[in-house]
């Protein structure tokens, strides 16, 4: 969503959350994915993406049914037309591939 001279991207899994002691380091290279299977390297390169355009990223909240993240970058001003093809305004590039 747009708001002002901001881009909200809000990205929502159903997994099993996240460890309390893992937020704090979240954003940290080799971290957190080889518990999960990968080498805890994806969040941190969000996260230097998201700075590298100007944004930032931040977790809104994590529980026992799924995470949740927000991107926040600046508005270009361009039209967002691959968030258009979706209804309800939401990407759903997970939708069959279920966590």
């Amino acid at each position: 969503r747009r708001d002002g001279s901001r881009v909200h991207l809000d990205i929502v899994d159903t997994g099993p959350g996240l460890p309390e002691k893992a937020r704090a380091h979240l954003f940290e290279p080799f971290t957190g994915g080889v518990r999960a299977g990968g080498a805890g390297l994806g969040l941190a390169i969000v996260d230097e993406l998201v700075r590298a355009h100007g944004g930032h990223i931040e977790l809104v909240g994590s529980g026992p049914s799924g995470t949740h993240f927000r991107i926040c970058i600046p508005d270009s001003g361009d039209e967002l037309t691959a968030c258009d093809a979706a209804p309800s305004g939401i990407a759903h590039a997970a939708r069959d591939n279920p966590v």
